[in-house]
Order: C-alpha cells, then sequence, then structure tokens
C-alpha cells in the first residue's frame, strides 16, 4: 500500500506542476497567482487529503531536500555575464542601488518586525533574495537556513499580494509618477536590435512544447547541475565536516550558485536547450512537495504581520530605491526597468517595457534580472546571518 502512496506522490509532484502552468496560461486571474503560489496550493490541499487518510506523504521531503540545489544552477546555466558590458552603465548603477535600498529596508523591517516572528532575520535575508533576483532566491534563501517550510509558503502569498499590488502600479501610475521625478530616458537612436532579440532569446524561457523528446534534450544539462550539487555536498562537508552541521546547507547553497555562474562560461552548456525552464520547472516540483509535507497546526505566525512586513520591505525599498535614483541622477524608465528585474525577474520585463512604451529598456532589464538570480543568494545569506548576531 505504501509503494502506491508513494508511486502516487512522485507522479503528483512531477505532472502537477504542468497542470498549474497550464492553468496559469488558461486562466488571467490564475495567472496573476503564478505557477509557484499554485503549486503550493495544489500540495497543500493534497496534504490535507492524505493526512485525513493518514497516508504517509514522507516521500514529499525527498523532493524538498534535493529540487532546489539542482534548479538554481540550471537557472544560472543560461546566463550571458559577459553582456553586462554591453548595457548602458545607468543600468548597472541603478540594480547596485535598488539591492543596496533593498538591504537597507529589509534590515529596517527586521528591526520592526523582529518581536513578530522567530525567524525575522532569516525572513529579512529572504526578502533580500526575493526583490533582487525573484521567488526561486527566497526558497533557496529559506531552505538554507532552514526555515520551516510553513513560513516560506506564508512569505510566497505575502509576496503574491504585495507583488501584484506593484505589478498592476507599475503597468498603471509608476510611470507617470516616476517621470514626474526622474530624468527622461535618453533614446539610443543607433541601437542594436539584433542585440536586443539574440539576448532576449537567451534570458526568456522559450515556449517549447511539453514532451518525452524535449526532456531527453535537457537530460545532459540536468546531469551536470546535479554534478554541481554533488561538488558542493562534498565541499560542505569538507568544510564543515559533518553533513549534520546547521551550516551544510548554506554552504552547498552558495556554492552551487557559484558553480552555476561558472559554467555559465561555458559556451556548449549556456546555450543548452531548456536549462532555464528545467530549473523553474523544479522550483514548481519544490513548491508541490513542500506544500505537501506542510503542518500549519503548529503555526503561530499572524498572516497579516507577514503581509505587512512583506508589504513594508518591498514598497519602501522601491521609494528609496528613487530617492538614490534622482541623487545619482539615474532615468525614471532604467529606475523603473531595474525595478522590475529585481523584484520579478526577467519574465516580467517585457510587459512592463511596454507599459513605459519603451523598448530599448528591454535589454538591460533581462540582463540585471538575471544577474539577479546571481547575486540574491549571496546577498541575502549574508544579511539574514549579520542580522541572527543581534
Amino acid at each position: 500500500m505504501q509503494i502506491i502512496t508513494d508511486i502516487i506522490i512522485t507522479v503528483i509532484i512531477v505532472f502537477g506542476p504542468r497542470l498549474m502552468v497550464v492553468l496559469c496560461n488558461k486562466v488571467k486571474l490564475l495567472g496573476m497567482l503564478g505557477p509557484i503560489f499554485l503549486c503550493y496550493a495544489l500540495g497543500i490541499i493534497l496534504g490535507i487529503v492524505f493526512n485525513g487518510l493518514s497516508l504517509d506523504n514522507s516521500v514529499a521531503s525527498v523532493f524538498t531536500d534535493y529540487t532546489i540545489p539542482v534548479a538554481i544552477p540550471l537557472i544560472l546555466f543560461s546566463a550571458n555575464f559577459a553582456s553586462l558590458k554591453k548595457i548602458a552603465k545607468p543600468a548597472v548603477i541603478s540594480f547596485a542601488l535598488m539591492c543596496v535600498s533593498v538591504m537597507i529596508v529589509s534590515a529596517l523591517g527586521f528591526c520592526v518586525f523582529r518581536g513578530e516572528f522567530e525567524y525575522a532575520s532569516a525572513l529579512s535575508g529572504m526578502m533580500v533574495g526575493l526583490y533582487t533576483g525573484g521567488t526561486p532566491n527566497l526558497v533557496a534563501i529559506g531552505s538554507s537556513l532552514n526555515v520551516p517550510g510553513e513560513i516560506i509558503a506564508m512569505g510566497i502569498a505575502a509576496d503574491t499580494v504585495a507583488g501584484g499590488i506593484y505589478f498592476l502600479m507599475l503597468l498603471s501610475i509608476m510611470p507617470k509618477i516616476v517621470r514626474k521625478i526622474l530624468p527622461a530616458f535618453k533614446m539610443d537612436h543607433n541601437e542594436d536590435a539584433g542585440l536586443e532579440r539574440r539576448l532576449s532569446e537567451e534570458y526568456v524561457p522559450e515556449k517549447s512544447k511539453f514532451s518525452i523528446m524535449n526532456w531527453i534534450k535537457r537530460i545532459p544539462a540536468l546531469l551536470v547541475a546535479i554534478a554541481c550539487f554533488g561538488i558542493s555536498a562534498l565541499f560542505a562537508l569538507l568544510i564543515t565536516g559533518s553533513l549534520d552541521n546547521d551550516w551544510v546547507i548554506v554552504v552547498v547553497m552558495l556554492t552551487v550558485t557559484s558553480l552555476g555562474i561558472a559554467f555559465s562560461y561555458v559556451k556548449k552548456i549556456r546555450t543548452a536547450p531548456g536549462t532555464y525552464s528545467t530549473g523553474q520547472y523544479l522550483i514548481y516540483m519544490f513548491s508541490v512537495a513542500m506544500g505537501l509535507t506542510l503542518d500549519f497546526s503548529s503555526l503561530n505566525l499572524n498572516m497579516i504581520s507577514m503581509f505587512l512586513f512583506f508589504c513594508f520591505v518591498q514598497f519602501l525599498s522601491v521609494i528609496v530605491h528613487m530617492v538614490f535614483a534622482k541623487l545619482f541622477k539615474i532615468d525614471a524608465d532604467t529606475a523603473l526597468i531595474t525595478s522590475t528585474a529585481g523584484i520579478y525577474g526577467p519574465a516580467f520585463v517585457g510587459p512592463v517595457a511596454g507599459a513605459l512604451n519603451n523598448k530599448q529598456v528591454i535589454l538591460p532589464g533581462l540582463v540585471c534580472g538575471i544577474l539577479g538570480y546571481a547575486v540574491g543568494n549571496y546577498l541575502g545569506i549574508a544579511q539574514a546571518l549579520i542580522l541572527d548576531m543581534f
């Protein structure tokens, strides 16, 4: 009986995310919530069902332990970091200012909300990763700092609401407001449209058909990512002396991030088909598996306080970023697109560039978005460890 249960759970974790992605593409409201949120919801609902039937769903823990360390290098493999030198200096400065803004405000948020949460320092670090590189970094940092899955899930739920509000603002009122405060964007009439197209193809996940053949083509890159995880685990063992040490996961996450960046300079790996989308899919599988293992009966966190914490960091960091942009004379469109890249990642750059009616910010937005995936884990973990001293 247990073998059958394990098989059913494995099938749900492997193929459930595909259903969530399809629903996001078909239903506009679900698309606004995003696949990660829906995958958590699917896992939570099924977890309640399995618990009600007194069925053991512990096999899901295997997926929560191993999917994230493999997903991170896969996401980074497709990054062309050499293209950083091809984007305008203001975009690099603006992205750096955004990272500084998030770290300052998340530290301030830690001081304000530390009495509300047992894991306040970790939450602060998770938000640094989230608002410089997107949801995958939040999940990776939370996992590396041994944050309970219930808190990670609630953080994603709070960010879904707060992030949804800000995204609607980016598509509506934010361009008008910011353009009144910051200098106007200077159009480059000699822009290389071909370069933008080529780099866009690298940074935006391809919409290939979901088929066995497509997944077979992705096996070599997946094996390299698994090898990165294995090397990271061995390195962590050498550093800590034991796989039971609390620092093991931190070392593993930082090492797989570093290896993902290193292998992105190998052209065959960088151009391998589907590395980005495969990494994202593993994040979705993690979300379903984590949802299955959650136990909300032991959770004492106040959801309203969590929501306020995330809103505090997200919206105040945007304000601080715009103040810095004013001081450093960054134009409005660059400031907004780098803010989008950090908070949401490359996938949301296009719609915001459309709202700005400025295609020339797409390239710097894409590059900064993938850069955020790389630096977010380092910055978030460092922030959490520093704040944990206080």
